[in-house]
């Protein structure tokens, strides 16, 4: 799940535990608004290259699911990524 954080144009990561409730922060996200495959859980962001390019960026949340610390600065969550898709658009 993901909620923008003001002022600060990162997303940040929650997980939440349907049986008790319990919601924990996982960290932040470079977009504020990714998309998230319901069925796996990888999130997708859209960027640009080194050369301009569009790219997808397909990331694989690789935590324990523990809570991250809450404080003033930003708590990156740990992820593992790879490109999804790299190319130049059809006009």
């Amino acid at each position: 799940m993901r909620f923008s954080q003001w002022r600060r144009g990162v997303g940040l990561l929650y997980y939440i535990i349907p049986t008790t409730g319990e919601v924990r922060y996982l960290g932040s996200i470079y977009k504020p608004y990714p998309s998230i495959d319901l069925v796996d859980g990888r999130i997708y962001q859209g960027s640009t290259d080194a050369n301009g390019k569009p790219v997808i960026m397909r990331a694989t949340y690789s935590g324990e699911f523990s809570a991250a610390p809450s404080q003033q600065s930003v708590v990156w969550a740990p992820f593992t990524s790879e490109t999804f898709f790299s190319g130049s658009w059809a006009i």
